[in-house]
């Protein structure tokens, strides 16, 4: 809640600013809960057969002794292949996108431009995309299938909802943001947790 007199003296719209920054705050709400699915315990959050994203029993982890190199990201790469369904028919999955840390930007993004300049098209099919977030930690990233993510964001409306009022008895401007979502593991097969071995 604001006065008529920080309205009158707010010459840089700092209020205007600190509104827009709700909506903000709400949508980077969104972010950490879905970090949180993935890091937020020891294996992950639960996956919809019960057992935590990263269980031992998903297959979905491997560990980088090396650092980020291409044997690693091959590792991963088989392990994303791997998948299957219930059935044992394979997903036949491609992989899209590795997901890190700023602690590891810099190597990953060397490897993959190194894939990118120096392979052909028979080495390197994939055209891998980089997505980098500071609220991972810096002990794991991930490769993540192409078109099917291991995570689902559902909203009871499409943004947030940022409402403002002037208070006709007092002369008092009021904000007010409101943000209802949910997330949740739909399918822990989509992703491949890669463990380094003493961070990066």
């Amino acid at each position: 809640m604001a006065t008529p007199e920080s309205l009158s003296n707010d010459d840089l719209a700092g209020l205007q600013q600190g509104f827009a920054e709700l909506g903000d705050a709400c949508l980077s709400a969104e972010v950490a809960a879905l970090v949180a699915l993935i890091e937020g315990s020891a294996n992950g959050a639960p996956a919809p057969d019960g057992l935590a994203l990263f269980a031992p029993e998903h297959l979905n982890e491997t560990t980088d002794e090396t650092g980020i190199t291409l044997p690693s990201l091959g590792a991963a790469i088989a392990l994303l292949r791997s998948q299957a369904t219930i059935g044992g028919r394979l997903l036949d999955q491609e992989p899209g996108l590795i997901l890190a840390s700023p602690e590891s930007e810099l190597p990953i993004r060397q490897l993959v431009a190194d894939l990118q300049v120096n392979s052909r098209d028979e080495f390197n099919p994939w055209s891998l995309e980089v997505a980098i977030d500071a609220r991972l930690s810096g002990s794991y990233y991930y490769l993540v299938a192409r078109g099917n993510l291991p995570l689902e964001l559902g909203r009871l409306t499409p943004a947030p909802q940022l409402t403002s009022e002037v208070q006709f008895e007092t002369g008092f401007y009021r904000a007010k943001a409101e943000h209802s979502f949910g997330c949740c593991v739909v399918d822990h097969r989509p992703i491949v947790r890669i463990s380094t071995a003493s961070g990066v």
